[in-house]
């Protein structure tokens, strides 16, 4: 039934749209329409021409008032007063650029509401620029470089005042800005991309060429007799002079000559029915839309029967999902306060009920996660980082994610943590089983080394026997110089290879960097050289000296298979420069045969390799694990055929 009257509804809404159409192209006369217009568009002219002229007096004062002070700095000051002016008064309504030029233009300061407005460069013309130097002032359109290259065009307008000391010119302060936007916006229905109804030009033929636009409107300007009004390309245009100082300006303004007054010519009998028939439309199609949405209604109440039955089936199911979910699911307030949590999370805690309980007080890093809880925002989830859980009996590793979810209109935290005890462990297993295929390598170099230190020793003893007493002593030096050398080494050695738990050090990156090639030097083949360059000053980081040691050896190890055993292996240490920080940056660079696009992705992963039988993967899957403990972060860059280069960056540690 309500379909039904609709169908009738809707016929004769378009049988009243019809009439309505018949009215308005019944329009008046066109000699009726040109009176009528023609004094609409000289009382518009006359309003926004007295705008105008206020509007520049107002400005050209306060320009003045600026340039009378002495000093860039005192004018800078007055210009940013001027700007708070025309922020408060106008809120920057269209375009505004304010600014102060030196004595040969160029500009020493300023403030700019929007980019793209004029190249500093063309803000003066010649004639401008003349102007200036002979100390008046200059009131008009931009210069005609200035409108080309701007995105607002014609529109721009320019005000310049001179600043003048005893010993002539010394520059000038200026605003260009959109002011005919100010006065346009007065046209209501306009669309913003229209062109606007206004123009601003100086009122001198001599200022334009002939046969441009503005010299054609000028030129009709003054050939009609009252020079107020005329029409000029099928609309009517109307003027209005005004003086600002020795200028004389003429704002044109223009409007569409349109028939507007509705009458029924061909049916009078309708005029008493007029009112009605504008107001019908309307009527009838809020009459539609009353009995349209009565009859959504009905719809959408059978929908959200069927939807509200569905809800309640994925609550259940939900519920039952949040209750039996082996990570531990919780709901806290951004203080801590727990709001409901998983079976999980109850059994992990074995003390009863734990909502109402502080979960921050729970976590061994307080201060961290409180910090982490507070920065969160925005509808993502987000990793907080790892964390100590302590429950009744034991403390686990867990990983925290989270997101804010709204609650009844309040603000919460959905966090899911895992448990990573297990994972921590295996971890720990892939770097000591690859700390102990790198101190393999490092045996087998070391067996070299200890050869030459005790040929060297066995050197020096020989020499010895055969020396008198008085020249015993040189010998004896040497051989202390060899073993203080050989036990250096050791030290060395047995300090990258015992554990090495919380023993991080802050000293110069370039210090960790250094002693780890002392020892990478035993370690390649004799054919691979190393060509150190530091630029990285005294930056310092916080590091494990053993960790550094294993990650160099690592990337060196695996720049000199790409090379196969021969070649340089440039190592660079430096520092960049970031908006949130100083960083020391390391990076490692090899002339191999690089590595394949389609393997990128998958280098970091544990036992993951290209060498077949000759590797275990978990080179750079340690290289990567150390550089995540020590706070940094891993970029890699190749291309197959021209080497490999890994650059690693760790934060400055005070």
């Amino acid at each position: 039934m309500i379909r039904f009257f609709n169908k009738i509804i809707f016929i004769l809404f378009a049988f009243a749209v019809v009439i309505v159409l018949l009215l308005l192209v019944s329009g008046e006369p066109r000699d009726k329409a040109v009176g009528r217009i023609t004094e609409e568009a000289k009382a518009s002219a006359n309003i926004s021409g007295r705008f105008l002229e206020h509007l520049i007096s107002e400005r050209i004062m306060m320009l003045y008032s600026a340039a009378y002070h002495q000093g860039s700095q005192e004018v800078l000051k007055q210009l940013l007063s001027y700007t708070d002016f025309v922020a408060s008064t106008y809120a920057h309504k269209g375009t505004f650029m304010i600014g102060v030029t030196d004595g040969g233009f160029g500009v020493t300061g300023g403030y700019n509401s929007s980019e793209g407005i004029c190249p500093e460069k063309m803000i003066f013309s010649n004639d401008i620029e003349k102007r200036l130097l002979t100390g008046k002032s200059y009131v008009g359109p931009a210069s005609p470089l200035c409108a080309k290259n701007s995105s607002h065009g014609d529109s721009l307008m320019l005000m310049a005042v001179p600043i003048m000391d005893d010993h002539g010119f010394k520059g000038a302060v200026y605003e260009l800005s959109t002011l005919l936007y100010l006065v346009d916006s007065k046209n209501a229905g306009r669309l913003t991309n229209a062109p606007l109804n206004v123009r601003i030009m100086i009122d001198d033929l001599t200022a334009y060429a002939p046969g441009s636009e503005d010299y054609k409107l000028l030129a009709m300007k003054n050939a009609i007799r009252n020079r107020e009004a005329a029409q000029y390309n099928g609309r009517m245009a109307a003027f209005y002079s005004f003086y600002v100082h020795d200028l004389k300006l003429c704002l044109v303004y223009f409007k569409d000559i349109v028939q507007n007054s509705f009458r029924f010519e061909c049916c009078p009998w309708l005029e008493d029915y007029k009112v009605f028939i504008f107001v019908s439309p309307v009527v009838l199609i809020v009459l539609w839309v009353i009995l349209e949405m009565i009859r959504v209604n009905d719809r959408l109440g059978t929908e959200v029967k069927l939807r509200t039955s569905r809800l309640e089936a994925l609550r259940k199911r939900y519920q039952g999902l949040f209750a039996t979910i082996p990570e531990f699911i919780v709901l806290f307030r951004k203080d801590g306060e727990i709001q409901e949590c998983n079976a999980s999370f109850t059994e992990f805690l074995k003390g009863g009920n734990p909502v109402g309980a502080n979960i921050i007080f729970m976590i061994k890093e307080k201060d961290r996660f409180r910090h982490a809880v507070e920065s969160l925002e925005g509808d993502g989830t987000v990793n907080l980082g790892e964390f100590l859980l302590t429950g009744r009996d034991e403390q686990i590793s867990v990983s925290v994610n989270a997101c804010i979810v709204d609650v009844d209109g309040e603000s919460e935290v959905l966090a899911a943590i895992t448990d990573i005890s297990e994972y921590k462990k295996m971890q720990n297993s892939f770097y000591l089983a690859q700390k102990r295929e790198a101190v393999g390598t490092l045996a087998a170099g070391m067996v070299h080394d200890f050869s030459n230190i005790l040929q060297n020793i066995s050197l020096q003893y020989s020499l010895l026997e055969r020396t008198n007493e008085s020249e015993r002593g040189k010998n004896m030096t040497n051989i202390k110089k060899i073993l203080e050398g050989a036990n250096k080494y050791l030290t060395g050695v047995l300090s990258y290879t015992k554990e090495t738990k919380d023993s991080y050090a802050v000293k110069k990156g370039s210090v960790f960097i250094s002693e780890s090639i002392e020892l990478l030097e035993r370690v390649l083949p004799a054919e691979v050289d190393i060509v150190y360059e530091d630029f990285s000053g005294n930056i310092k980081i916080r590091a494990m000296q053993g960790k550094i040691v294993q990650m160099m050896i690592n990337l060196c190890q695996n720049a000199s298979d790409a090379m196969n055993g021969k070649g340089i292996i440039h190592i660079r240490t430096y520092v960049q420069d970031k908006g949130y920080g100083h960083f020391f940056c390391l990076s490692v660079n090899d002339s191999g045969v690089g590595i394949a696009q389609e393997d990128m992705d998958k280098i970091f992963k544990p036992f993951f390799t290209t060498k077949k039988d000759r590797g275990t993967g978990l080179g750079l899957a340690t290289v990567r694990q150390v550089v995540l403990e020590l706070g940094g972060f891993i970029e890699v860059y190749s291309n197959p055929g021209e080497g490999t280069e890994f650059v690693i960056t760790l934060s400055e540690s005070k």
